[in-house]
């Protein structure tokens, strides 16, 4: 029976998005394997220059909503994000917001009945600069598989063990 431990990289307490550690030891605690995708985080200030509200308000601004309909589900956190073109940013957070831009919903659309549940139920989770208030990034956290050569992608279930090897489903 082996063990997996998790470990998020952080800069002056902040974590960084996308980096991750995980090792895997045996019985004995000797090591079996790591998988790592770690970053080096260069010159920018930990520091804030807007506040949530602030990053969330300019999350409405670009979906042209009113500033009260951006609801995280947890409370926004800072995490050190990397655009490969642009460099490092310190950013806002915020998660399973249930609004999506109205590119997005176009590039989503639904054929052949009534309301999408990946429209009706989207949740995403979106990225915005702790200085400047640019939204930076978002994505969508439903589950989607892509029917062989064609667009849009389809909502799926996914199944699967999780490292425990209990079974699980999202």
């Amino acid at each position: 029976q082996s063990s997996v431990v998790r470990f998020a990289q952080t800069v002056s307490s902040i974590p960084i998005f996308g980096s991750h550690i995980v090792v895997e030891v045996g019985p004995d605690n000797e090591l079996l394997g790591v998988d790592a995708d770690v970053a080096s985080v260069a010159e920018i200030s930990p520091l804030p220059t807007i506040d949530a509200a602030a990053a969330a308000a300019a999350l409405a601004a670009m979906l042209a909503v009113d500033p009260a309909l951006v609801v995280s589900a947890e409370a926004p956190s800072l995490v050190f994000y990397e655009d490969e073109s642009a460099g490092w940013h310190l950013a806002w957070w915020l998660t399973e917001v249930a609004l999506t831009p109205a590119h997005f919903r176009e590039a989503h659309p639904h054929k052949g009945h009534r309301g999408s549940p990946r429209q009706r139920n989207a949740r995403l989770d979106y990225l915005v600069d702790a200085h400047d208030g640019e939204v930076l990034f978002y994505y969508s956290l439903t589950p989607s598989a892509r029917a062989h050569g064609r667009t849009p992608e389809i909502p799926v279930k996914c199944r699967g063990l999780d490292a425990l090897a209990q079974p699980q489903e999202f």
